[in-house]
């Protein structure tokens, strides 16, 4: 697990001689097979997609794969943030609130007033 990966085994390469160049290649090495199980991933999913629909979105893979980064790297923060869930929900309401209120369509500044 993590434990092994990332407290024994560097504690380990520290008695080794040339102990920051050992390091170095397996931090690198913990880098490169997430980096090719992210590609291997990403192209699943967009290859899977755009099979479903050849004629819309083959013309526009490279569009299409920066879209899906995009929305797997923001659901991606909901899982390293201490904001969690609830927390991005009332945020994205807040946002949404302050937009139509912006837009003259939310409640009016009197009524907004007396509701706090």
């Amino acid at each position: 697990g993590p434990g092994l990966a990332f407290v024994v085994y560097p504690q380990a390469m520290t008695m080794l001689p040339l102990s920051p160049f050992w390091s170095f290649l397996f931090f690198f090495m913990l880098l490169t097979l997430g980096l090719d199980s992210q590609f291997a991933f990403m192209e699943t999913i967009v290859t899977a997609v755009t099979d479903e629909f050849p004629y819309y979105l083959r013309p526009k893979k490279a569009s299409f794969s920066a879209v899906i980064c995009i929305a797997l790297f923001l659901m991606g923060l909901i899982l390293t943030t201490e904001v969690r869930v609830w927390g991005w929900m009332r945020c994205g309401d807040q946002l949404g609130t302050h937009f139509r209120e912006s837009l003259g369509q939310g409640p009016s500044l009197q009524r907004h007033m007396y509701s706090h």
